[in-house]
């Protein structure tokens, strides 16, 4: 515990909303993709952030885009050989109707 407010970046494209939302004050739900290695994951399961499960689906990540767009333009390339063992995962919110 860091004993201080603590928050964390979410790239926007990270980041999805419905599309009929016009706020995010009273948006039904929003989410937050992530994309991390298996180690990452099964040391949050371990410490209690995500449920203990079978885990499918590693692989090559899936490129949008704009993240391609982004990479071109920064001149990075993808290196699948480092990725094989990354996994993507929503954490979903809902806002509790007032």
């Amino acid at each position: 515990m860091l004993n201080r407010a603590v928050s964390q970046f979410v790239k926007a494209e990270d980041f999805v909303v419905s599309y009929s939302t016009t706020d995010l004050f009273n948006s039904p739900r929003y989410t937050h993709v992530m994309t991390m290695t298996e180690n990452d994951l099964r040391k949050m399961q371990l410490n209690g952030m995500y449920l203990e499960m079978e885990m499918t689906g590693a692989g090559v990540p899936e490129e949008n885009q704009v993240k391609e767009k982004i990479d071109r333009m920064d001149g990075v390339t993808p290196n699948y050989a480092e990725n094989n063992d990354m996994y993507t995962r929503s954490r979903c919110t809902r806002r509790k109707p007032s």
